[in-house]
């Protein structure tokens, strides 16, 4: 009997502990995509910043 007892609240602390997780990982979720895509506009800009040096370089190297 006290196992059949403990099984309801085993099955309560593990659904407990499931929902917990995804609780944090909503939380975490949106952070993550905000930090994924502070990074990725980041990266993107220096691609860019790159770019249009090496650009006017050519530029500077053709036209002189």
């Amino acid at each position: 009997m006290p196992a059949h007892k403990s099984s309801p609240l085993q099955s309560r602390k593990k659904s407990l502990t499931i929902r917990g997780a995804l609780l944090i990982v909503l939380m975490l979720l949106p952070f993550r995509l905000s930090a994924g895509l502070c990074w990725l506009g980041t990266a993107a800009a220096a691609v860019l910043i790159d770019g249009v040096m090496i650009i006017g370089r050519l530029y500077q190297v053709w036209l002189g």
